[in-house]
């Protein structure tokens, strides 16, 4: 037991510098921020798989704070690790719980989501920063910068963005996380994600589609800015639910028809340059989730 203990805390001691540099890399170079900021925490799920315990894990995160407290400021450092850090643990956690991979991707995702939520709290209650504000006053400057007028939109869609980040944050470090330690031989039998054909997404997205559609007209017409806004960034993201939907359904048909994979790059390109084709590929794939058009492949 000692010696087992023993041989955890080197690699304890590796995977938390390596999250420190990540995460400094995140934070004070532009160049490499973004794909850094969304795999610092990386070492963290790692670890804490690799070991078979999660109380490693967290010690490992207790101490990558400590240290960007001296790099960052305790604020930042805080922030940070509220907004990856716990999610990394939740990742961990349902990994080592033999979770499927749905429940993994949605309760790690839940997770990052009010991770974020409390890490631009805390930012606006410590240090004085709205973030968010600040983020649709930069957008609405780039916009201006481009003739559009509509840059302040992206304020009332934050919700949305927010619960982006956490998806694309949480699917890159479970397919990432996942492939390391099959290759690592520590445990090769995670949930693997079914392939991208195969991919079905719940009915009830479609019934959201159309209750935020009555949001948004009620919300408009009888001047309730709360409801609109809700209903907004609820279509929305039924939309880029219907266009993974639409776009899973068309690589199950290239598949059933033996389309090669540059015919199927192309029709992916065709489509998302044009507009139109876009919201048809995103109907498809919303009605799909009720009529299941794979069936009849």
């Amino acid at each position: 037991m000692q010696n087992a203990q023993q041989n955890r805390l080197p690699r304890a001691a590796l995977m938390t510098a390596l999250t420190v540099t990540l995460a400094l890399i995140s934070l004070f170079v532009p160049l490499l921020s973004l794909p850094a900021s969304l795999v610092w925490a990386l070492p963290t799920v790692i670890l804490g798989t690799r070991v078979g315990s999660i109380k490693f894990a967290a010690l490992s995160l207790v101490a990558c704070t400590v240290l960007l407290t001296f790099a960052a400021g305790p604020i930042i450092a805080g922030a940070l690790v509220l907004s990856s850090g716990v999610a990394a643990l939740s990742l961990s956690f349902c990994l080592n719980c033999g979770k499927s991979s749905v429940a993994t991707l949605f309760w790690t995702t839940l997770t990052s989501v009010v991770g974020k939520a409390a890490a631009f709290f805390l930012l606006y209650i410590l240090a004085g920063k709205n973030v968010l504000a600040e983020a649709a006053t930069t957008a609405e400057s780039a916009f201006a910068i481009l003739g559009q007028n509509s840059g302040d939109i992206l304020f009332h869609l934050m919700p949305l963005i927010i619960v982006l980040m956490a998806f694309l944050e949480t699917i890159v470090n479970f397919c990432l996380a996942t492939r390391i330690l099959r290759q690592m031989g520590v445990m090769p039998s995670l949930a693997k994600l079914p392939p991208f054909a195969e991919w079905k997404l719940p009915v009830y997205i479609l019934y959201f589609f159309v209750l935020s559609i009555i949001g948004i007209y009620w919300g408009t017409t009888r001047d309730i800015t709360l409801l609109h806004d809700v209903s907004l960034n609820i279509y929305l993201g039924t939309l880029l639910a219907g266009i993974t939907e639409g776009a899973a359904l068309i690589v199950c048909a290239a598949k059933h028809f033996s389309v090669r994979k540059i015919w199927l790059v192309l029709i992916f390109i065709v489509i998302f340059c044009s507009g139109l084709l876009t919201m048809v590929l995103a109907f498809t794939g919303l009605f799909d989730m009720y009529f299941d058009y794979r069936r009849r492949f």
